[in-house]
């Protein structure tokens, strides 16, 4: 999947060589590496393999992009992402669709590509769909087994949290960045499932939800905010001294 990017801010200022106390606190940034598991890259290699079938040639390096980019992100978010394919495959054109995500998203990137990738005509429309189904059955099958842990989670957990006293509901707070908003829900209902307190934060909710959302956060009503790239705008994020990106944006601009 690639590696989660983990950045910590000091809470203590650092004081310079001549005693005087610095305008910015110090910082530790890290990145930690998560290689695919055979489990995971088939699933990887399945979609892929249905975009060369179903798919005309001029749609096929677009849905390549964002099938292999979701299926990195969480198997969560490529289930999502194929079950609405099997819903609107075909219902408008990659154009009309594109638009009508960016009016509803703010212009989110990510939802704009997946909006196109699922409109697109199919080459073979019943055939897709009993092969999206059957794939999505196996992915299903695999998340609801609770001897499968993921292992960009355990790297979240273990390697991000857990060694900076972000303990289940002890009140220290992170923020967690995902390109995607079924990542971030996937990652906030399986935080809570842990004990945390977490809420996540996207462009597919109401304005309104979205400010509640976040002032909850700089009250410290909860621990955790999972965020797409909505949060990268109105966050105060000095309330959290620890800042995950769960996925590394393929512009680095963006990170």
């Amino acid at each position: 999947p690639g590696p989660i990017h983990f950045l910590r801010r000091m809470k203590e200022d650092l004081v310079d060589y001549d005693g005087k106390t610095r305008l910015f606190k110090g910082r530790t940034a890290k990145n930690h590496s998560v290689a695919l598991t055979q489990t995971e890259y088939s699933y990887y290699q399945s979609a892929l393999d249905m975009v060369d079938q179903f798919f005309p040639p001029a749609a096929q390096p677009l849905a390549r992009m964002v099938y292999g980019k979701r299926a990195a992100s969480s198997l969560f978010a490529l289930a999502e992402t194929l079950s609405r394919r099997t819903a609107h495959m075909g219902q408008m054109s990659e154009t009309e669709a594109a638009v009508i995500a960016e009016n509803a998203t703010g212009g989110d990137e990510s939802e704009i590509d997946e909006a196109r990738v699922i409109h697109a005509a199919s080459t073979a429309t019943r055939a897709e769909r009993t092969a999206i189904k059957t794939l999505v059955e196996r992915i299903e099958a695999t998340l609801a087994d609770p001897d499968w842990p993921p292992p960009k989670w355990r790297r979240l957990t273990d390697d991000c949290l857990t060694p900076h006293d972000i303990l289940p509901g002890n009140g220290e707070q992170a923020v967690i960045f995902t390109e995607y908003a079924d990542t971030a829900s996937w990652i906030a209902d399986r935080l809570r499932t842990q004990g945390y307190t977490a809420q996540m934060y996207s462009g597919r909710q109401s304005k309104p939800e979205r400010d509640e959302v976040r002032k909850a956060f700089m009250r410290g009503d909860f621990q955790i905010i999972v965020t797409t790239d909505a949060g990268n705008e109105g966050i105060d994020l000095q309330a959290a001294h620890v800042l995950i990106n769960y996925d590394i944006p393929w512009s680095l601009v963006r990170l």
